[in-house]
């Protein structure tokens, strides 16, 4: 893995600058590599809890707990697997909604800087128990057929060009069920689309609100929206 100066790249984040597209372009790369996300999601490190100060943006994460809480309570499953986590500010609130809640809930995200915010963030809202670990999306350490259900949250979407080892490695993991709430062409806004022709991997960014995703979600498995 090529190495940067973190000074010089969190300069660049302060600055408002695309990280990810910085280091592509010194790698000469057409897509995202762990490299530029894991340098990325560094930089921005705390920012997700931050945000939540903002009312607009803690509404959006309480619409998205309620629905995808009440699909995955359906489910009812007795242990859950964020890959992606983040800074638990998904999970969390999905949690709240899911009424009865697995016995064992686990976390992993690629940026350890981000699962030191995501530990302080769950304890504070009472889910100091999940367990949080390191690891990279199309390489989870955990066994096969291990976890009822793998839920992924705009994780997939930064990883353009890799989609298909990523899915085989979360099908792999998942004993029962695959929950994926992630950008979709089919559910993008007609700019997104232009900007993203119909062959387009699911990267694709989408305008659809997290909720709309959600049911769209729970129409494929036959619930009511």
């Amino acid at each position: 893995m090529t190495k940067y100066d973190a000074r010089e790249i969190r300069a660049l984040y302060d600055r408002g600058e695309n990280v990810t597209r910085w280091i592509q372009d010194h790698e000469e790369a057409d897509s995202n590599s762990i490299t530029a996300i894991l340098y990325s999601y560094d930089a921005q490190a705390g920012s997700y809890v931050d945000a939540l100060k903002d009312p607009a943006a803690r509404a959006l994460k309480q619409d998205l707990g309620r629905e995808l809480g009440a699909l995955l309570g359906s489910l009812a499953p007795g242990s859950l697997l964020e890959a992606g986590i983040g800074e638990g500010t998904s999970l969390a609130p999905v949690l709240n909604q899911m009424g009865k809640r697995p016995a064992h809930v686990l976390g992993f995200d690629l940026s350890l800087s981000r699962l030191l915010f995501a530990r302080r963030h769950l304890a504070e809202n009472g889910y100091d128990s999940v367990k949080l670990f390191t690891g990279d999306l199309d390489r989870i350490p955990l066994a096969s057929e291990s976890v009822d259900v793998v839920l992924t949250i705009h994780a997939v979407e930064p990883n353009r060009g890799r989609e298909k080892p990523i899915l085989s490695e979360l099908l792999r993991v998942a004993r029962k069920h695959l929950v994926m709430v992630e950008p979709s062409y089919e559910l993008a806004s007609a700019e997104a689309r232009a900007r993203h022709p119909a062959t387009a991997e699911p990267a694709a960014r989408s305008s659809a609100t997290p909720s709309a995703q959600v049911r769209t979600m729970r129409a494929t498995a036959g619930a009511s929206p």
